[in-house]
């Protein structure tokens, strides 16, 4: 199956153009259809980094957006399955913290869009790195969420997802769903399953669109 890989993005431009060359080098190009990096109005050299790899004509299938005004990390990863051509989208932290090698595994869990099978596969950090504090946090939103809503994901936050583009555009869409991709997915009858994936130390930080290239 091939997909569009979306990377939601502002003021990365320490990382993305790295992690952009590492997606090319990682992810098989049979797989590959597509790279749509959306800009959420950063202010940084990200729009000036993507574009000169987009002139260069070495990635085949790069494009850039940019959002006329900052709407937060849901709304750009929005755009981005708005705009792709792919029937499988994947999505991954443009810090560096989620390894474009698990890609491929990711997509090979998932069903044809439309069987029988899991419509979404999330990453599972099982030796998630990070402070103790972030852990503790983790920790105690995995048992609200379970709880409040019976989530049973082990790792609901990880970055890096593989999903039905047409399934994902049916949810509800707010601020923060990106974190509810799981019990959102179940109840609306798809099946979700997680697949182990590396967690690696980075500088993470934790509308209208046009198209810039």
């Amino acid at each position: 199956m091939r997909v569009s890989l979306v990377l939601p993005a502002r003021n990365e431009a320490g990382s993305i153009g790295g992690v952009v060359e590492e997606i090319y080098g990682c992810v098989p190009p049979a797989m590959l259809g597509e790279v749509i990096v959306v800009d959420d109005a950063g202010s940084d050299a990200t729009p000036e980094l993507i574009k000169a790899l987009i002139t260069s004509g070495r990635l085949a299938g790069l494009h850039y957006l940019r959002h006329e005004a900052n709407c937060g990390p849901a709304a750009a990863l929005r755009s981005g399955v708005l705009a792709a051509r792919f029937p499988i989208i994947v999505t991954l932290e443009p810090s560096g913290r989620n390894d474009p090698a698990d890609v491929t595994r990711l997509v090979e869990r998932l069903a044809v869009p439309g069987a029988a099978g899991p419509a979404l596969a999330c990453g599972w950090r099982t030796r998630r790195r990070g402070s103790r504090l972030q852990r503790w946090s983790a920790g105690i939103g995995r048992l609200v969420r379970r709880l409040m809503l019976g989530d049973t994901s082990p790792d609901a936050g990880c970055g890096i997802r593989a999903f039905w583009r047409d399934a994902f555009l049916l949810l509800p869409h707010f601020a923060a769903n990106s974190v509810y991709l799981p019990v959102l997915f179940r109840s609306h009858g798809h099946e979700v399953v997680h697949v182990p994936v590396n967690d690696r130390l980075s500088d993470a930080r934790s509308c209208s669109v046009r198209e810039a290239g």
